[in-house]
């Protein structure tokens, strides 16, 4: 029952990302923001939709990657991420406030321990295994004296040799009163960290004043990060940088360049990426994998897609009004002609490679692949399809065929035995049916 002093809900008029008034199509309960082509997030989120594992399958790419790229103007639109070198994309990078960064006690910056611990680095111990550590204690000396239960002996093997690094590590700390600094429970001081990563114990009076010079710097910042890209302590410590980033307290997403070759050797791979999952990337409204495969198979080519008429395409399997009404004003866009051009010119598959093996023995039957076989499940249902048949993810009176393999749900059995659905084994598939 609805409260006396109850208001009405006030919902928004505007994209919170374009401030474009928000519209809704008769016979739509949703609102959505219409400007497509000029909205932050429908632009990045087609570029998210076309180096998704099933279209294009880009390694090395990210959601926030991709809008990193697209916030320092290296993309507009799917089509660029073909333009871009290793040179204009390294050291990228953009930097998330959280409620928790900058944390001081005692004006002195903290670092949690568990991220302190992972990025001490001793024994190559694992994220994972900081994580179960700093769970226990409240102040990292703490760790010298509890009992730990890892998942394996290697992650056990690893805290062994910590703990040995550490003890020594601590003891030396412990020998200098004019580096202990205040810390809240469950971190330590940024001071104390870079002594335990980094001081080295030399009586030359130069190598005191390098790591006071450190320790000066650090009362003079608001967040760990702004440490990173000081040569003056690049140069004199090993991986620096990198070791700041681990215990950053900001979100840092950056690329650098080993990132930066995976992003470029991954756009590379995609070139060979079949039309099928080409068109299905292009993130053609309404038009899914499945709807992708059966355009692609029934044209040929993106010229022959593209001159065809709403009354052909609904001519095709499974392609109903709606889908053909999508196609038909997503290629009228001179927008998107241009994209496909520009992707053409850079030598994407926008035809369907024959393949010698296709037959149509299966033509008119449809599978459900359901459990573990000896191949790969989807290089079954790879057979499946060029050789005519049709997949299905789920069971209906129209399934020919439930190919079941180790480990199938139980559910899923007896679903097929209701519906009178024939269950075969991989062998009987390829050696009978095939």
């Amino acid at each position: 029952k609805r409260v006396v002093d109850s208001v009405p809900t006030k919902y928004i008029t505007h994209c919170p990302d374009c401030n474009t008034e928000l519209v809704r199509k008769e016979g739509d309960a949703k609102h959505f923001c219409p400007n497509e082509f000029g909205c932050p997030t429908q632009i990045t989120g087609r570029i998210q939709h076309f180096i998704s594992r099933k279209a294009m399958n880009i390694d090395g790419l990210g959601a926030e990657t991709i809008e990193l790229l697209y916030e320092n103007g290296k993309l507009e639109d799917y089509s660029d991420l073909y333009s871009l070198t290793e040179e204009e994309i390294v050291d990228l990078e953009k930097i998330y406030d959280n409620e928790e960064a900058g944390l001081k006690f005692k004006n002195h910056l903290q670092v949690k321990i568990e991220d302190a611990i992972f990025a001490l680095g001793y024994g190559n111990i694992s994220r994972k295994s900081s994580k179960l550590i700093s769970d226990k204690i409240n102040q990292i000396e703490d760790l010298l004296d509890e009992k730990y239960q890892f998942d394996n002996d290697k992650e056990l093997k690893s805290f062994e040799k910590f703990k040995i690094s550490f003890e020594n590590r601590f003891d030396l700390y412990s020998k200098y009163q004019r580096y202990r600094f205040p810390y809240k429970q469950g971190y330590i001081s940024l001071e104390e960290f870079l002594f335990l990563k980094f001081y080295i114990e030399n009586p030359i009076q130069e190598l005191f004043n390098d790591f006071d010079n450190l320790l000066e710097v650090t009362r003079n910042i608001d967040y760990i990060d702004e440490l990173r890209g000081i040569s003056q302590f690049n140069d004199k410590y090993k991986d620096f940088d990198s070791t700041i980033i681990k215990i950053s307290d900001r979100k840092i997403i950056g690329i650098r360049k080993q990132g930066a070759e995976n992003i470029i050797e991954g756009i590379q791979k995609s070139r060979i990426i079949p039309f099928e999952k080409v068109l299905f990337a292009l993130g053609i409204r309404y038009v899914g994998e499945t709807v992708a495969k059966k355009l692609a198979k029934h044209y040929k080519n993106m010229d022959n897609l593209i001159k065809a008429s709403f009354d052909e395409l609904v001519n095709v399997d499974e392609i109903g009004e709606r889908i053909a009404q999508s196609v038909i004003d997503f290629f009228n866009l001179p927008s998107n002609r241009e994209i496909i051009q520009k992707l053409i010119e850079q030598g994407l598959q926008f035809e369907i490679i024959q393949n010698e093996k296709e037959t149509d023995k299966l033509k008119g039957l449809s599978f459900v692949v359901s459990g573990k076989f000896s191949i790969d499940r989807n290089q079954l249902k790879k057979i499946i399809e060029i050789n005519g048949g049709k997949n299905s993810t789920s069971l209906s009176k129209n399934t020919s065929y439930l190919i079941a393999g180790e480990s199938m749900g139980p559910a899923k059995k007896v679903k097929a035995e209701n519906l009178g659905i024939k269950m075969i084994t991989e062998d009987f598939f390829l050696n009978e049916i095939l």
